[in-house]
């Protein structure tokens, strides 16, 4: 895979020399990997490799498991960030003595998703942060008919490489002009209609259309592109980029209502003089 070498220098001098822990809890923004380093772990032990939910029987169903088989096993549990009271207390049981036999791979986007008595028995990995040349590495990797602009819109708006594919598939271009569109139209249309822009934004889990947070990183590069080539509204772009950006971090507040947050972007945004 591209980038995460010093993620994958250490996991393999875990296993090497240490011994990889039993119990790991690994971090990562969405579509950063995490599913794919966690195979990568599990390969490398040379077990069994069972993927297992995150509902309570899900659990249960995995303790039973490995508590039935003298073979390796590696139990990797995905997304966890949503995983109820009740799968995290079976966890956290099978966790305090894990069989010898057994270990525990956990992804998740916020590592505090997880209560303090889990963290404190796992082993934390953190993805790292992709550099743009990897973020260009991977664009060209995934298509090699992207225009030289396309590359520019993904190198400076996408953290992850899930981003760059998904926004490859939904149409670099397409986006960025219904970015442009939006901004020049805002203020222009009446409030009613400014809330309209929402339909072609995901603001609800499983719904479809464009990522928030890349929305609004292309929201604040095109106005930074406005601020170096308008001589008028720098002042203007300026607030819009401080209230884009202020509203950016109200969506780490864990169970942060995306429509909310996403309707009081419009009305500051809309407020600015």
């Amino acid at each position: 895979m591209i980038g995460q070498k010093e993620l994958l220098d250490k996991i393999n001098m875990l296993i090497s020399k240490s011994g990889f822990p039993q119990f790991a809890l690994l971090s990562g923004d969405g579509g950063s990997g995490r599913k794919l380093i966690a195979s990568y772990i599990a390969k490398q032990l040379k077990g069994h490799i069972s993927m297992c939910g995150i509902k309570a029987d899900d659990i249960r169903f995995a303790v039973d498991l490995v508590n039935r088989t003298t073979d390796r096993i590696i139990i990797i549990i995905a997304d966890a960030d949503n995983m109820s009271l009740a799968a995290k207390n079976a966890l956290l049981k099978v966790t305090e003595e894990p069989p010898q036999n057994a270990y525990f791979i956990v992804t998740v986007e916020d590592e505090y998703s997880m209560p303090d008595t889990l963290r404190s028995r796992a082993y934390l990995l953190k993805m790292g942060v992709y550099t743009p040349e990897e973020i260009h590495q991977v664009a060209v990797d995934y298509s090699n008919h992207l225009s030289p602009e396309e590359l520019d819109i993904l190198v400076n708006i996408c953290r992850t490489p899930g981003e760059v594919r998904t926004l490859i598939d939904m149409g670099v271009i397409e986006f960025w002009d219904y970015v442009v569109k939006v901004l020049d139209n805002i203020t222009a249309v009446s409030v009613a209609n400014s809330f309209k822009i929402a339909g072609a934004i995901a603001l609800k889990p499983e719904s479809e259309g464009y990522d928030l947070q890349i929305f609004w990183r292309a929201f604040m590069m095109v106005c930074s592109e406005r601020m170096k080539a308008e001589l008028t509204d720098k002042a203007k772009y300026a607030e819009w980029i401080k209230v884009t950006s202020k509203h950016m971090q109200m969506l780490k507040v864990k169970g942060a209502n995306l429509q909310m947050t996403f309707d009081s972007w419009i009305i500051d945004i809309r407020g600015v003089q």
